[in-house]
């Protein structure tokens, strides 16, 4: 199972949040996707980070993951992932 908990200092903002069954607000975590064997999922998000000198930058990531006992090595170029998920803010 592959999953996303978000955390500001790996995140960066904005915030991303859920409410809990008590109805109190809480960082995001849930299940991005399960992969079984041979199958490729990416997970991709974005945030906004200020610097030790306090100017902004911004970062895409994305993480790649594959199941497989020997992947060739153009495994992630040579197909689309079959499943995905997403945290893609619109970041000003």
């Amino acid at each position: 199972m592959a999953s996303y908990k978000y955390d500001h200092s790996h995140c960066g903002f904005p915030y991303r949040t859920k409410y809990n069954p008590n109805g109190v607000e809480e960082p995001l975590d849930e299940e991005a996707f399960v992969l079984t064997k041979g199958e490729y999922g990416r997970i991709r998000f974005n945030g906004k980070y200020t610097d030790s000198d306090g100017y902004w930058y911004y970062e895409k990531k994305v993480h790649n993951l594959l199941i497989m006992d020997s992947p060739k090595r153009d495994e992630f170029t040579k197909r689309a992932p079959l499943k995905t998920y997403e945290q893609m803010e619109l970041l000003r």
